[in-house]
């Protein structure tokens, strides 16, 4: 059951993240800012909530600070416009 809860919590996640992403791409599409697509992690984050289900770090999970390198490495890496 548990499964089941993570993976329509997830679902649902990703579905909210696509419609906001949606409205502000069209929001900004006029300026000098741009959204395109949010970075969706294939992994899970650590966070306090991880290490509380398993041992801490387990899961395969990623450090935040990696995810926060890759995010800044790709919205910094594409050319404006």
């Amino acid at each position: 059951m548990l499964l089941v809860n993570a993976v329509i919590t997830i679902t649902k996640e990703r579905v909210d993240m696509s419609l906001c992403v949606l409205g502000m791409a069209e929001e900004f599409k006029t300026g000098r800012d741009r959204c395109e697509r949010p970075l969706s992690a294939d992994w899970y984050a650590i966070t306090a909530a991880s290490d509380n289900l398993s041992a801490p770090g387990g899961w395969r999970c990623r450090k935040v600070d990696i995810m926060s390198d890759a995010a800044a490495h790709a919205m910094l890496s594409k050319q404006a416009g």
